[in-house]
This record gives C-alpha cells, structure tokens and sequence, in this order.
C-alpha cells in the first residue's frame, strides 16, 4: 500500500508526519497505519546505533541525529556531525505517544481475547483460514528448519478424508486449520513480537497478529520476557529450571 500511496505523492511521508505534528492524527489520503503499528509501544528502536528524532522534531525545520552506541557516535562523528541534544518537547510527545498506543493495544487484545474465549469462538476467527501458510513464512521468529505442517504427517490417503467425513457427517476443508495455527502459537508465543507481517500477507484477511499478540501477550509476561529487550537474554524454551510453574505440575 505505502508503494502505491508514495508514487501517487511523493509528498506522503512528509504530510504523514506532518500531520501527525498537527495533531491531526495518522489517518492519510483514506489510509491509516496497520493496526499492529497502532498498537506497538516501542516506536523508539532502543538499541540502535543512532537515533532519527522524529517524535516531538518539526521536521520542516530539520532533524536531529543521536549517537545512542559507541559506534553510533563514532560515525556521526567521522560524517562530520556535532553531537546534538534531544529536541525540546520529545520526551513529553514520546509519553503521550506511548499512552495513546497502550490504551489502543489493551483494547484491541482485549477485544480478541473476548471472540475467543472458547474453541466455537476461535474456530470463527480462523474459519477462513486456507493453510497458504504465509503467515508462518512471513514470521521474523518462526524458527523450525522444516515446519511439520510441510511434512507428510498431515498428508493424508484421500480414505481417511472420505472415513473422516462419514464418520463427522461433513469435513471442512482444507483440514488442520485450528490445530497448524495452535502449533504456530506454542512455538512462539513467547517470541512475539507483533509486527504485524502475518496479517498482512493472509489472504483471507484473518486478524493473525491480533490473535498471536493476545496469546503472547501472557506467555511473555509468565516467563518475565520482553522478546527483543536484550539480545543476551536466553529464550524461555531454550533454557530449563528445577523450580519453575510447579503450581502446574502439582495441577492447581
């Protein structure tokens, strides 16, 4: 969509931001951002080399480029740029910024957590669902080198479809929806990061990252990880501990 919306007007980053500045809002030319973007509330990339200040900069009057690293700083110096200040008023339309995504992110989750509270309702969520298999594809953090669902474990002998709908009366098609993207959910809940990519290369327009963000949304907080935060950080299924969900394992 950007692509198209840039060549009509080459203008629309810049009145994008500006309108933003306006408080005009994000909504441009019938257009707004994903609802995934509305809904990030990481819109400073903290551990990037160097800084693009653009909450809070009138960008009509330029920018302002922070070395945030060593390294950053180190090339903003060899490019002959001074060391530069934060803009005035960043931090304070950093924090409105931040709760206006928060309040947008509860509600959004909450809402999906609401359609789904049972399995009749999930099932409505993802009826739609062709197993193209593009969000799995699209996903920065879907790690297996070879996904079962590509396997012969799900490629069945024509009988069994014929035996399975004899004995259910019927057989929706193609099978294994709910189940390939429960798999995909106890994968990677814990890895995250709701970038949004899944919704927007599903065909059939099924809200993916909303659904994936509101079961993330717990399995992070259970096991105290935030994906991304620190690169050091050792993945929550890539490490074990003696004492750890016990209240599971005694069944309470």
């Amino acid at each position: 969509d950007f692509l198209a919306l840039d060549a009509a007007n080459p203008a629309f980053t810049l009145d994008f931001y500006r309108s933003i500045r306006d408080g005009k809002g994000t909504a441009r030319d019938g257009t707004d951002l994903a609802e995934a973007c509305k809904a990030c509330e990481h819109p400073v990339a903290e551990g990037a080399d160097i800084c693009i200040c653009l909450i809070g900069e009138d960008i009509d009057k330029g920018l302002t480029l922070q070395g945030v690293t060593p390294k950053g700083k180190e090339a903003l110096s060899k490019a002959g740029m001074d060391e530069a200040q934060r803009p005035d008023g960043r931090e304070q339309a950093l924090q409105a910024l931040l709760r206006e995504r928060t309040s947008f992110r509860d509600a959004w989750l909450k809402d999906m957590r609401d359609q789904t509270r049972d399995l009749e309702g999930l099932m409505d969520v993802l009826g739609n669902c062709i197993n193209c298999y593009n969000c799995r594809v699209a996903c920065p953090v879907c790690y297996c080198r070879e996904c079962v669902f590509v396997t012969d474990t799900f490629q069945h002998d024509s009988e069994q479809y014929f035996r399975w709908a004899e004995k259910r009366g019927m057989l929706k098609l193609p099978t294994d929806t709910i189940f390939y993207h429960l798999t995909r959910m106890q994968h990677m809940s814990t890895l995250c990061v709701g970038c949004g990519q899944c919704t927007s290369v599903c065909p059939s327009h099924i809200p993916v990252s909303q659904l994936f963000r509101s079961v993330a949304e717990g399995s992070q907080r259970l096991f105290h990880y935030e994906p991304g935060r620190d690169v050091k950080e050792p993945l929550p299924l890539g490490v074990f501990y003696e004492k750890e969900f016990e209240e599971v394992a005694a069944g309470k």
